[in-house]
């Protein structure tokens, strides 16, 4: 099969996963791979031992969940369905990874390809940019359901939600970054800081939580890429003002009113500290006041009553992370939760330490510091079993290793250098 039409194909599959939140949809990508497999003689013994393994480790997590259904007559499958869905979609991930047989490089700008038309969504719902917004804005399901949740001034894009949007834009700027970073030719890594740069833009339209994850993951790499900021950037930072501006005049295009309410957004903490002399939002002071909240009974806090958070009667109904984790599995599902990721980071850890400086090494760099994140940003938000977010995670994790820790590939066109 010639490269483009893999390309192609990895691309729409990838969309199909990351967008379509209905669940034959996201079944159609695996069954497509599968039947791909037979057509063009693909061996599948080759994966039968590797295929999706790191997430088996979800199955502990199964069967606990399982084992409270057991002994608690009233309950739901919520966990179970969740879980067993990651485990699906990650096997389809890996499968699409090995047929496709596209290099490092090339998956990486297929899954970017997918990050970038969220963002070109997202900017013009808010930009109205050719007249389109309501069109962009009828393609999330999420909001055409629940039409209460939209804000003229914050861009869902294709999201279920303006903070995920907001975080998974920030992964695809951290991606953005790495390839410029690794990029050798001087028109694509131009291209790549200016895509980077308009999915800043875009972060900043839709979530306060999506700046914090850009900050945090852009100050790790930081920290990770020292030698190689000061050989690569320092040619190109000239390229970043210009944008700047470009990106402020494209900004500040619009309604006032609009422009207005999204700084007041942004800049809210500093408007209240100017105002009442403390740092604080409406969200924040409301998260706290009413999410963070624990069972009262000692059962549920230990073992969880397996019920989904939107249950009207037995839901947690808090949006903080390891809160729903408490009240569905209890403390004990949510350690088995943090083992599986402290497991995760363990493989990537040994993946860094194997691998020379490259792009393999700094997107096993990108894998660490998403786990770091969704540590953090779980305090807020609802994130360690996020569908899209742990689907682009699946998918990074995996190619790193599909490839073997000395691959690293210093070109564009992402050839083996060892």
């Amino acid at each position: 099969m010639p490269v483009k039409i893999k390309f192609f194909l990895s691309t729409i599959l990838l969309g199909i996963l990351f967008y379509v939140p209905n669940d034959v949809s996201l079944s159609l990508p695996i069954f497509i791979c599968f039947i791909l497999s037979f057509f063009y003689k693909f061996n599948i013994q080759k994966v039968k031992v590797s295929i999706g393994s790191p997430f088996f480790s979800l199955f502990f997590i199964v069967f606990y969940a399982l084992v409270i259904i057991l002994f608690q007559r009233d309950t739901d499958i919520f966990f179970i369905k969740t879980l067993m869905k990651i485990i699906i979609i990650a096997t389809g991930i890996k499968v699409m990874i090995e047929i496709f047989h596209l290099t490092f490089y090339q998956n990486l700008l297929s899954v970017c390809t997918v990050l970038m038309f969220n963002v070109f969504i997202s900017l013009i719902q808010y930009f109205n940019l050719f007249g389109l917004s309501q069109w962009a804005l009828s393609l999330n399901t999420i909001f055409i359901k629940h039409e209460i949740y939209f804000k003229e001034f914050r861009a869902m894009g294709l999201l279920g939600g303006y903070d995920s949007n907001g975080i998974i834009m920030a992964f695809s700027f951290h991606i953005l970054l790495i390839l410029a970073l690794n990029e050798n030719n001087v028109f694509r890594k131009r291209a790549f800081l200016g895509f980077s740069l308009l999915n800043l833009l875009a972060i900043f339209i839709a979530s306060r939580v999506g700046i914090l994850a850009a900050a945090l993951g852009t100050f790790l790499l930081l920290c990770q890429m020292k030698k190689k900021l000061s050989q690569k950037v320092a040619p190109y930072a000239r390229l970043i003002f210009p944008m700047i501006i470009i990106i402020s005049c494209l900004y500040f295009w619009g309604p006032k009113s609009t422009q207005l309410s999204t700084l007041e957004f942004i800049f809210e903490p500093f408007i209240k500290y100017n105002k009442y002399g403390e740092f604080w939002t409406q969200s924040t002071d409301g998260l706290l006041k009413e999410h963070y909240k624990l069972p009262r009974d000692s059962k549920t806090l230990i073992f969880g009553n397996g019920y989904d958070n939107a249950n009207p009667v037995y839901g947690a109904n808090t949006d903080v992370g390891y809160l729903q984790i408490i009240f569905g599995l209890g403390i004990i599902g949510l350690v088995f939760i943090i083992v599986v990721y402290f497991y995760w980071a363990k493989i990537i850890r040994n993946n860094i330490a194997r691998s020379p400086p490259g792009l393999y090494q700094d997107m096993n760099y990108f894998s660490l510091n998403y786990i770091i994140i969704i540590f953090i940003n779980s305090f807020k938000g609802p994130y360690f079993l996020a569908y899209t977010l742990i689907y682009l995670f699946s998918f990074t994790f995996l190619l790193s290793l599909k490839f073997k820790p000395e691959y690293c590939p210093t070109n564009s066109h992402g050839n083996e250098i060892k």
